[in-house]
């Protein structure tokens, strides 16, 4: 092919592509690489990563409207994909992007001066976290085990490497689904230990970051795994009758400060976006086998994070816009003259 041709042939891509993006597909097509449980039902595996797991937003997201999470019965989830599993469970896309919306600096970071002084580490509080989950999450859906949801957690030993435990929180009363979800989710040294059956547990991340044992040991063959480290992904040899849908970022989603603890709303909504996109890519390349698509996948990541980063520049002037109409306003207001 000349690069005429090659133009062409992308064009032709990229508008079938957007038909596509427009039907849901109730029903993916089975994949190739076959189980041997002979289950045709999903799990989905959920990282962590502190403020990067909004990208998993995004990726909750794109497997609803593929029609994916039809066939998920099982979650399970470390550290925010904890929260996120509690939280997708409840079957609500949008609910879960306002809950998202909901989390502030204030939330996540709520320094508690009595915290300095007793004898465990950890000075931030959960009281905030704890109040927005009661204010989202379907505490009889989850204790009813459908979908069957875990969150990992890690005893607070000396022990190197830490122990994983993976609580199911089916028949869990709403205490008790609080207790487990803050102690998988207890960064250390920023939050105190949780205790929990009288053992004192921290995050489930010092375990195991990426919880694919408890859906393989009930059976799950066709898992989806989402991390939220492009450079450390989840080793999977261990599972070789397994059919996995991996997905994780295109691009970094930064460090310690500039992801793990950033919370911000541009963060938020830019790694959601992400994800979404990532996710969609993912699951074409999956279940339909175009080879012309594969071909093309790296021009197709570049074209997705390009709309994402024009999507956010006309956000963000949209915002000023209305920021400037806003003290003008003020402005005309004290002088007594109407808008």
């Amino acid at each position: 092919m000349n690069r005429d041709e090659i133009a062409a042939k992308i064009a032709e891509l990229e508008k079938k592509i957007q038909i596509d993006k427009m039907q849901e597909i109730s029903s993916p097509h089975t994949s190739d690489s076959t189980s041997n449980s002979g289950n045709d039902r999903y799990a989905l595996c959920l990282g962590g990563g502190g403020g990067k797991g909004a990208y998993q937003l995004g990726v909750y997201r794109a497997l609803t409207e593929y029609g994916l999470m039809k066939k998920v019965d099982a979650i399970s989830g470390t550290s925010i994909g904890a929260i996120n599993a509690v939280l997708f469970a409840c079957n609500d896309p949008d609910r879960c992007d306002d809950a998202w919306r909901q989390i502030h600096f204030e939330t996540v970071f709520d320094v508690d001066s009595d915290l300095l002084f007793n004898d465990k580490l950890g000075f931030l509080s959960r009281k905030e976290m704890l109040k927005l989950m009661g204010s989202y999450l379907d505490y009889d859906k989850l204790s009813s085990g459908i979908p069957k949801i875990y969150a990992t957690i890690a005893e607070c030993v000396q022990d190197e490497p830490k122990n994983a435990e993976y609580i199911d929180l089916s028949g869990k009363n709403k205490e008790e689904i609080n207790t487990v979800v803050m102690a998988s989710s207890t960064l250390p040294l920023l939050y105190e230990s949780v205790t929990y059956n009288g053992k004192e547990y921290c995050d489930g991340g010092l375990a195991d970051n990426v919880p694919v044992k408890p859906l393989y040991d009930i059976g799950y063959r066709h898992i989806v795994v989402c991390g939220l480290n492009a450079d450390s992904k989840k080793e999977l040899s261990e599972y070789p009758d397994a059919d996995f849908i991996e997905i994780y970022p295109s691009v970094s989603l930064g460090d310690l400060i500039d992801g793990t603890l950033n919370f911000s709303a541009n963060s938020v909504k830019f790694r959601s976006m992400l994800g979404y996109r990532d996710t969609m890519r993912v699951l074409k390349v999956h279940f339909e086998h175009d080879p012309d698509y594969i071909a093309a996948i790296d021009h197709y990541r570049d074209i997705d994070l390009a709309d994402i980063k024009t999507q956010m520049s006309m956000d963000a002037a949209d915002s000023n816009v209305k920021n400037t109409m806003g003290d003008i306003g003020r402005i005309l207001g004290k002088l007594g003259i109407d808008e």
